[in-house]
């Protein structure tokens, strides 16, 4: 049986593009009776290194060189043929995108069968929200690249029923021929018992007093993820709850963060290996998950809401974050705000931990989704 392939274009290794690509073809291989084989076109800049780390978790990989610039995506196109008449797949799977286009150009050659369009969130939005791809002429491109993507692929993966949504607001999507995964855990995630000891010796380590109430960030600097927000969003809780912590599990601050400078005492930054950020995050009563309401959010998936819950915590998070609001309003996991009035955050019970981790293990973890992979890749 040929192997499916999962084309992935200008995507650089890092922590998502281990739990959302490499885990994924792992877990498929392991869990459905089709074969994922990686092929990915990195950056010619950090290449060697990039190409070196995929190997080593996926060695029947094929990583290979893109040509440079993301607008010259087509010429790409004559490489990636090729890989398919090597390895004599008819069935590809694409994450984003500019890997779908590839693949369905690839069909229209008639080098491939099926095409699945893996989509991460609303690509247009992202491009012209946060300019994640500084290229104007990409983003003239993409408006005709996603709609191609959803209307012309096969199947669909999407991350949420929101960007289902999207695709029927925007593209006049009437199909059902998608599937719903959310971002889940990563299929190595240890889920550590909740207990008062456990939540103590976290504090200890971090150098957060035990009684404190804390509010955990972890992530990035992204636009999307709105830290530039964070601290003035919590000056009014910090100055009228005075066991209330902010550990921050980030690289690097904005500048002028504004609790910094006057609750240095109450704020805890530290930037970990991404096996301690689990043992970090129970230190924590609430993961801050409060974005702006923009599309690309309104769409999200947001995989740090399954590490919140892994980890034993509830959330604070916006009124309109994908399919994760409806969800904390479901099952009473957390703190919904419009932005403006934040409640003030609670010490979480032993209980409370123990059913955020129960949460996690029922609805994020891959195991929930094996048939819809299948359904999508047979």
């Amino acid at each position: 049986m040929a192997s499916t392939l999962f084309l992935t274009f200008n995507d650089a290794p890092s922590g998502i593009y281990a739990g959302q690509v490499i885990d994924v073809c792992r877990f498929v291989n392991a869990h459905t009776p089709a074969k994922l084989r990686l092929v990915a076109f990195l950056s010619l800049r950090g290449f060697g290194a990039a190409r070196k780390k995929i190997k080593a978790q996926l060695p029947d990989a094929i990583v290979l060189p893109m040509v440079p610039r993301a607008r010259n995506w087509k010429l790409n196109g004559l490489l990636f043929r090729i890989v398919c008449r090597f390895t004599g797949a008819r069935t590809c799977m694409a994450r984003g995108p500019f890997a779908t286009a590839l693949a369905l150009r690839a069909r229209e050659k008639g080098r491939l069968d099926k095409v699945i369009f893996d989509a991460r969130g609303a690509y247009i939005a992202e491009l012209t929200e946060y300019n994640v791809i500084p290229d104007e002429a990409v983003k003239l491109e993409i408006v005709e690249v996603e709609r191609r993507c959803v209307m012309q692929s096969n199947r669909q993966l999407a991350v949420s029923e929101a960007l289902v949504q999207y695709w029927r607001d925007n593209f006049a999507y009437t199909g059902h021929t998608h599937q719903v995964i959310p971002c889940t855990l990563n299929s190595d995630t240890v889920f550590v018992p909740a207990s008062e000891t456990a939540t103590a010796q976290a504090r200890a380590r971090l150098g957060i007093p035990a009684h404190a109430v804390v509010v955990v960030y972890s992530g990035s600097a992204a636009g999307w993820q709105s830290l530039h927000d964070f601290g003035q969003r919590m000056m009014p809780l910090l100055a009228a709850h005075e066991k209330l912590h902010l550990l921050l599990l980030v690289k690097h601050l904005p500048e002028n963060f504004a609790p910094l400078a006057h609750y240095s005492a109450r704020l805890h930054r530290h930037w970990l290996n991404p096996q301690e950020v689990g043992m970090a995050l129970a230190a924590a009563d609430l993961g801050w998950m409060l974005r702006e309401d923009s599309i690309t959010n309104r769409v999200a998936s947001p995989v740090k809401f399954a590490e919140y819950l892994a980890a034993g915590l509830h959330v604070i998070i916006s009124a309109n974050l994908g399919d994760t609001t409806a969800f904390v309003k479901q099952h009473g996991c957390g703190i919904v705000s419009d932005g403006q009035n934040i409640a003030a955050p609670q010490p979480l019970t032993t209980a409370q931990r123990q059913q955020a981790q129960q949460l996690a293990q029922t609805y994020f973890l891959k195991e929930r989704f094996v048939q819809a992979y299948h359904d999508l890749l047979k």
